[in-house]
């Protein structure tokens, strides 16, 4: 678990007090004064990496203002005439589930976007050295699914019968995928034929081509870190957890961080080169953070009708 935990650690430091908006336009200056320096830039106008990197004061990333909540009950079983499975059933008397989205807004200004998002979420964090606080019974984008997405673009998912979330919809295998990817597709498509109960709700879930790593279930805690350029534009991060919470706790809130990266390198060569020749605190930033973008949201009473949230301080 350590090792899993320092992997997802954000890759800047966001206790210090850092103004991105400041640091953006030093370096679009210094850039404009680079080509002026170079011969190339007249009197020292604008630069055209200069100007890309000013194009990065309009980047933003946020938490929504409210998380989709829904509470899973055995009648969300029956509607699908199944029976509940028996560890939800076992579970219920000291816990509710609750199902919970926490949408992202990305909006990347410059063309080639971004590259990683990192994320994490703490349960009732008021609460902590206490008993009492929820736990993640389970959570999305899963891993385990990264294999299944060397055989296709997309994976759709649902929430099965054993109160987890399963690939329960056909995954077409392209026509050049062969072997063992093939295999991989063909299994997953027979077990949704075998019958993998989807329970009703808004449980339905899609997720594209990403590298994904995330923490494990059963703790207070959750982080994800997911890269890949496509994942960012083909469509936003969907963070999906079902929260087990012990019935003695009246409301759960949430304290969510994230922070957005770009990697410049996957972008113009020019703008890449430029950024290596400023000074060493504005190229670690650039180059080796990645310009982040950081937002924190703490979201109160999560799941009922007096729920609100508010920018942390």
């Amino acid at each position: 678990m350590p090792e899993v935990e320092s992997a997802l650690e954000f890759d800047f430091d966001f206790d210090v007090n850092v103004n991105r908006a400041a640091l953006l336009q030093d370096a679009a200056r210094r850039l404009d004064q680079r080509q002026h320096d170079l011969g190339t830039g007249g009197k020292g106008g604008p630069s055209v990496e200069g100007n890309e990197l000013r194009a990065l004061l309009d980047d933003g990333a946020d938490w929504a203002e409210s998380v989709e909540a829904y509470e899973i009950t055995s009648a969300d079983f029956l509607t699908k005439k199944l029976a509940a499975p028996v560890p939800f059933l076992q579970l219920a008397d000291r816990y509710r589930f609750l199902w919970l989205h926490l949408p992202i807004w990305l909006d990347a200004k410059l063309k080639w976007g971004f590259s990683k998002l990192v994320a994490k979420i703490e349960f009732n964090p008021d609460l902590e050295g206490k008993p009492g606080r929820p736990t993640a019974y389970d959570i999305l984008p899963n891993p385990q699914f990264q294999t299944l997405l060397e055989a296709t673009d997309f994976l759709d998912v649902n929430l099965g019968i054993d109160s987890d979330f399963k690939v329960s919809q056909k995954v077409a295998v392209p026509t050049n995928v062969t072997g063992s990817q093939a295999k991989v597709a063909i299994s997953v498509d027979g077990v949704a034929k075998g019958g993998v109960g989807a329970v009703v709700g808004p449980f339905t879930y899609r997720i594209v081509r990403a590298q994904i790593q995330r923490t494990d279930t059963g703790i207070e805690r959750v982080k994800w870190q997911i890269v890949g350029q496509e994942f960012f534009r083909q469509t936003k991060p969907q963070l999906v957890v079902i929260a087990r919470v012990p019935r003695q706790t009246p409301h759960v809130s949430i304290k969510a961080e994230l922070a957005a990266y770009r990697f410049f390198n996957l972008g113009d060569s020019g703008l890449w080169q430029a950024l290596h020749d400023l000074p060493q605190a504005l190229k670690d930033f650039f180059v080796n953070q990645g310009a982040p973008l950081y937002a924190c949201r703490r979201y109160e009473d999560v799941g009922e009708e007096e729920a609100r949230s508010s920018r942390c301080k």
